[in-house]
């Protein structure tokens, strides 16, 4: 991952976004704008991302906030995200304040080594609020080509469950999971 890439990092799709982006003496800048009003659906959604990369670490910093029909109707993010590669190994992590009608603060810490050119080893712990639960997960990845990757990954999730209001009726609910698969990229 070199400086001038901030796929990783420039925050989530964006649809109908208006985006700009600027690269000077190897720094790279990118930002992204959505406002909409209410839409047939009536619901609306706003966001705004702003990201980059220098010297091998990129960043990006974003808010999002929408209302709509269904469950959650009211949500919000507002998140710092950041990567960067250290000789054979990947590092990175995200931040967010969460607000609307799930609040809390989460986060996902995750790291990456290179065994050899074609094959790395990683791992992700993700924290999230009660409702949403937590994460973690190892894989390995062989390279089949710069765009095709083959994988195997296990992922334990673990979400509270019962009354939140009344400790007495916590518990958690555990699942295990393994995904083996091709990836390729367009």
């Amino acid at each position: 991952m070199d400086g001038s890439s901030t796929a990783g990092t420039s925050g989530f799709f964006i649809p109908q976004a208006v985006a700009v982006r600027a690269s000077a003496a190897g720094l790279t800048l990118q930002a992204q704008t959505r406002v909409a009003t209410k839409d047939a659906d009536n619901s609306s959604y706003t966001a705004f991302t702003l990201g980059g990369g220098f010297e091998g670490v990129n960043f990006s910093v974003g808010q999002h906030s929408g209302s709509g029909t269904g469950t959650n109707l009211n949500y919000g993010a507002t998140y710092i995200a950041a990567n960067t590669k250290i000789g054979d190994i990947g590092l990175n992590g995200t931040f967010a304040n969460n607000t609307g009608d799930l609040v809390g603060k989460t986060y996902m810490l995750g790291a990456s080594y290179s065994l050899t050119e074609a094959v790395s080893v990683g791992g992700i712990y993700a924290r999230g609020i009660a409702a949403v639960g937590n994460q973690t997960s190892l894989n390995l990845k062989y390279s089949l080509s710069k765009s095709t990757v083959a994988y195997v990954t296990y992922g334990t999730f673990s979400k509270a469950t019962g009354n939140y209001g009344n400790t007495n009726e916590l518990g958690v609910n555990t699942k295990n999971a393994t995904a083996i698969g091709i990836s390729h990229s367009f």
